[in-house]
């Protein structure tokens, strides 16, 4: 009878902790430029501020959230949900000419899943020069790229 309610215990411990959604991934750019500084705050709590890439990483639980990007007196929502286990993709771009729309992208990627994106640099050698036609091939990827300059 003891093991029985040792085992429930852990069982009902294990159930009601929060399941959490991995990571938010933010990116704000003002046209294509990074934006850092922007302070953030995830359902009512600081959640920090953007780094000089403009990018922050926030842990959340699943459900229904809202992120607010905060930047003097102006305050701009993006409302977003996410499952147990899912990272969640949150892209702003604000846009320099008036009266033009931010541009919010949210991606949602589960376990498993795979996503697109780009990989931008530069491979340079050991005096710091371009080297022109490297072959770039990511471990996994199953594709290969050669860089130009």
């Amino acid at each position: 009878m003891k093991r029985l309610a040792v085992n429930a215990g852990l069982l009902f411990a294990l159930l009601s902790q929060p399941a959490l959604a991995a990571k938010t991934y933010l990116m704000v750019f003002l046209d294509d430029a990074p934006v850092s500084g922007i302070e953030l705050d995830l359902d009512g709590v600081d959640a920090g501020t953007t780094n000089a890439r403009g990018s922050a990483e926030i842990e959340l639980e699943a459900g229904e959230h809202v992120l607010t990007l905060v930047d003097d007196e102006i305050r701009f929502p993006v409302a977003f949900s996410s499952d147990a286990g899912e990272d969640v993709e949150v892209s702003v771009t604000f846009n320099s000419t008036p009266g033009v729309a931010p541009a919010v992208t949210v991606r949602n990627f589960g376990p498993g899943d795979t996503g697109s994106g780009y990989i931008t640099g530069q491979v340079l050698d050991a005096a710091g020069a371009p080297v022109s036609g490297a072959r770039i091939a990511p471990d996994g990827a199953g594709y290969a790229a050669t860089a130009d300059s």
